[in-house]
């Protein structure tokens, strides 16, 4: 009798140890999908960061053709990017670089292997005003590059932008 007994134990305790293998293997699985998650958002909110601190000191068409994604070069118009330069060029000197801020659009999904995303807005203060660069990012090739780009010129005072 106790060896029936043993036999009916057996398949019920194999269950019960895959259940706690499963339970275990998907909990570690998530702690490193949670990892992966939390890098890419990093990695993105560093970029935007630094991206959007360059383009406040040092604006310059050609930075941002150099980090644009082909999708966007495609799009960019020479007009429009002059046109930009010589707003952003009469709003003065640089006062103080606000920082970053947006967030990563489907971290689960990129770090899954899919596509990152990212969307961030990068204040700046000038001597004119405040300008905010709206910054779309996605991680391709291991590489973040600017989707799209728009510069939002805020609070602009034209009598003060020759400081």
């Amino acid at each position: 009798m106790s060896a029936t007994l043993a036999r009916r134990r057996l398949p019920f305790s194999m269950l019960a140890f895959a259940v706690i293998f499963l339970i275990g293997a998907g909990n570690v699985g998530l702690f490193m999908l949670q990892r992966q998650v939390s890098r890419l958002r990093q990695e993105s909110r560093y970029y935007a960061d630094q991206t959007g601190l360059h383009m406040a000191e040092h604006w310059n068409p050609d930075l941002l053709i150099e980090q644009a994604t082909p999708e966007l070069r495609a799009r960019l118009k020479e007009d429009d990017v002059k046109v930009l330069s010589r707003q952003l060029e009469r709003l003065g000197r640089l006062w103080m670089y606000l920082g970053a801020k947006g967030h990563l659009n489907n971290g689960y999904w990129a770090a899954l292997g899919g596509t990152a995303s990212a969307y961030y807005v990068a204040k700046a203060s000038y001597a004119a005003g405040v300008v905010a660069f709206d910054l779309e990012l996605v991680k391709r090739d291991g590489r973040w590059q600017i989707d799209q780009f728009h510069v939002d010129l805020l609070n602009i005072q034209e009598d003060r932008g020759s400081g």
